[in-house]
């Protein structure tokens, strides 16, 4: 896949980029006015439909809040987002992320990598992703990958929550959940998250890594 990269520093004088199927954003959280940037940049390319997100150190409500600017993206059929580190506990702000990809209606693929030791990625952060993506009427194919130290720490109640919103994917057919080195409360866990995948009616295609699991009381 061939993508125009940017980094969101010089968006507001990329008038060039504009007409793009496929782009590459480089988001830092820490620079002014960066939803206006990615707002402006989206507004030029309107025909977009594969686009990568590098997230640099996003709080929980602006994680959220790109998401309400990707409702730009009508055409989008493919999505990738990579948080590259964080401070921050991603919370509510990825129901509000991945609920707004509702206003996609197109999108199919979608790809969310956390795995940073810094990231800390929580039972709410997981299974709101998830439920918010339940929402996507067309959504067929879906990554998620949560390693690192720290990068999911779930309870028992929580990895329920990650498998049930996935269940909720009505026309999912290939998943790929990757939640190596991740901190789950008991076996018991492991079992409900089985259970929910169990409960994909559509899905043909699993590739499930649960390798090196931190197992807590």
């Amino acid at each position: 896949m061939s993508q125009n990269k940017i980094n969101s520093e010089y968006l507001e004088n990329s008038l060039d980029l504009t007409n793009r199927t496929t782009l590459s954003l480089t988001i830092n959280f820490d620079e002014e006015d960066y939803l206006h940037k990615i707002s402006s940049i989206l507004d030029k390319n309107p025909n977009l439909v594969d686009l990568l997100l590098l997230l640099d150190n996003p709080n929980d409500q602006q994680f959220s809040e790109v998401g309400s600017i990707l409702t730009k993206c009508k055409n989008l059929t493919s999505l990738s987002v990579d948080i590259l580190t964080t401070d921050d506990a991603i919370e509510s702000g990825a129901y509000g992320f991945s609920s707004a990809l509702a206003n996609c209606p197109n999108l199919k693929n979608f790809e969310f990598i956390i795995c940073e030791e810094s990231s800390i990625f929580s039972d709410e952060g997981a299974s709101g992703l998830c439920s918010g993506l339940s929402e996507c009427p067309n959504l067929t194919s879906v990554k998620l990958k949560f390693t690192g130290d720290g990068g999911g720490n779930f309870t028992e109640q929580g990895a329920a929550g990650l498998g049930q919103g996935l269940a909720n994917c009505k026309n999912l057919k290939t998943l790929s959940l990757d939640i190596s080195y991740c901190y789950i409360q008991c076996q018991e866990g492991i079992s409900k998250l089985g259970r929910g995948l169990g409960s994909c009616a559509n899905l043909t295609n699993l590739n499930l890594n649960i390798e090196q699991i931190y197992f807590f009381a």
